[in-house]
């Protein structure tokens, strides 16, 4: 609850001009304040920007493991492709011998 006195504090304070050396203690507070918020901004952009650069590495390594895997299917393809072929000509001369 504000009182009489709160108020008529606060209507003395604000009725009157600010002294010169109360003007710069504020401005001094405001600069201050607005470096603070401009180093947070600028720290915040570096942020930013590392993890920018985190993610397009991890999208290129991705695109290589991408690429690794299609080459190691393709060669799984070709081994197995092989392995048949290597087992029909062993059937066949496992029928001479037999026969």
């Amino acid at each position: 609850m504000v009182t009489a006195v709160d108020y008529h504090s606060a209507h003395s304070t604000y009725s009157h001009k600010l002294s010169p050396e109360a003007q710069s203690d504020r401005l001094a507070t405001v600069d201050s304040s607005l470096s603070i918020a401009l180093a947070l901004q600028q720290a915040e952009e570096v942020h930013q920007s590392s993890i920018l650069k985190s993610i397009q590495s991890a999208n290129t390594r991705m695109a290589e493991l991408k690429r690794e895997q299609e080459q190691l299917e393709l060669r799984l393809r070709q081994l197995n492709g092989s392995l048949s072929g290597s087992d029909a000509q062993l059937s066949y001369h496992h029928g001479e011998v037999t026969a």
